[in-house]
């Protein structure tokens, strides 16, 4: 799952990912096969952020291959 955080700066008066109230810069954060993935996006607008994730879930890129894809978890076994 991609999670998307506010990395603040030292000058920044939030100390919490999820705060939101700043322009500090948006990474996305997600784990692939156990290995944990931090990036930064390249916005700082926070609905940017979020169109850029549903691209990047869309095209599978942060799919970790131990997840099913809806496509194999819908199917009843038989």
């Amino acid at each position: 799952m991609l999670v998307l955080f506010r990395r603040h700066s030292p000058r920044c008066p939030h100390v919490e990912r999820d705060q939101n109230r700043c322009k500090c810069r948006i990474w996305f954060d997600w784990n692939i096969e156990g290995k944990r993935i931090r990036k930064p996006i390249g916005t700082r607008d926070w609905q940017r952020a979020q169109q850029k994730a549903r691209e990047m879930e869309a095209e599978g890129r942060v799919i970790d291959s131990k997840s099913p894809l809806v496509e194999n978890a819908c199917q009843v076994p038989r």
